[in-house]
């Protein structure tokens, strides 16, 4: 894809970083739940800088690990922008509110799913086009 996907990989690289550094910052304190809401992150990471050394690299399977990484990031960030800036109340409604942080990473995996699913499916639609 030259040079337009090294750049759409360096900036996915970057945006995944900011959000490991702001999940650290979001949180109270550094404790295990800080590790265990940015694990998410890193198993995107992970997927991303592996499947980038893949041979075949066909756009069905490209755009489904950014779709996975985007929505799997995406998820994490957002919960944690909300219960940051309490919207709609989701950091002072309830007393048991604080309980997403135990399921968050199950659901931004379940999320990056999703993601990969809708990637590898725009990829599958765009390459039957290109033909």
């Amino acid at each position: 894809m030259g040079v337009t996907y090294s750049l759409l990989r360096s900036v996915t690289y970057i945006i995944l970083t900011s959000a490991v550094l702001f999940v650290g910052y979001a949180e109270p304190s550094i404790n295990i739940f800080t590790t265990w809401n940015i694990l998410p992150i890193v198993v995107a990471l992970i997927i991303l800088h592996y499947t980038d050394r893949a041979v075949d690299s066909s756009l069905p399977k490209q755009l489904g690990i950014y779709g996975f990484v985007f929505f799997t990031g995406g998820a994490v960030v957002i919960a944690h922008l909300a219960w940051l800036l309490d919207w709609g109340k989701t950091a002072t409604g309830s007393s048991t509110s604080a309980l997403i942080f135990v399921t968050l990473p199950i659901l931004a995996l379940l999320s990056g799913c999703i993601g990969w699913f809708v990637g590898w499916c725009i990829g599958l639609i765009l390459n039957r086009h290109a033909n």
